[in-house]
């Protein structure tokens, strides 16, 4: 496209993208460069899954024993052993369908993007950054990726569509078709 401004320095450094990437992302594409950075952050989300999965399983063992020990009826034992066993089956799910996913989209390489105002939460919570922008929720931010964004500042982000991972964004756009 003709004409396009510059990538703005500011956030080019705090989302790690080059002028060569958000000329891609605007064509639609992911770089080589982002894919490397989308399979990581993406390995990270699988992982946190499979912890989940790991701490519940330790949770239903050490249930399993102390409802051994106290010689737990049958129904209160089974109740208490699905507690645990259906969110784990849901985490695994969920880890299995996110990496399908994340491999799907490694290898179209497609890039989404969203215009428009960004809105940071009204209550952040300590260490866990994130920000809004049209109907767009952008969680798991480093800090710095979190600061490059003002709130109340026009921007269009272009991400991963099904991680959700920023690749690079601009200041001052117009809805664009």
């Amino acid at each position: 496209m003709a004409n396009q401004p510059d990538a703005d320095p500011a956030l080019a450094r705090a989302l790690k993208f080059t002028p060569s990437d958000l000329e891609a992302n605007r064509a639609g594409h992911m770089t080589s460069a982002q894919a490397e950075t989308v399979r990581a952050k993406g390995k990270d989300s699988v992982m946190r899954y499979r912890i989940g999965v790991i701490v519940l399983g330790f949770f239903l063992i050490v249930f399993t024993v102390l409802a051994m020990l106290v010689e737990l009826a049958g129904i209160y034992f089974a109740l208490g052993a699905a507690l645990l066993i259906v969110p784990m089956i849901v985490m695994g799910r969920s880890a299995v369908r996110f990496e399908a996913g994340l491999t799907d989209e490694l290898k179209a390489r497609i890039v989404s993007s969203v215009a428009g105002t960004v809105r940071h939460p009204r209550y952040p919570q300590e260490g866990r950054y994130m920000f809004h922008i049209e109907s767009s929720t952008f969680k798991h931010l480093t800090l710095s990726e979190f600061q490059a964004f003002t709130a109340g500042a026009r921007y269009r982000v272009y991400f991963s569509p099904h991680s959700r991972v920023i690749l690079s964004a601009e200041t001052d756009v117009q809805d664009r078709v």
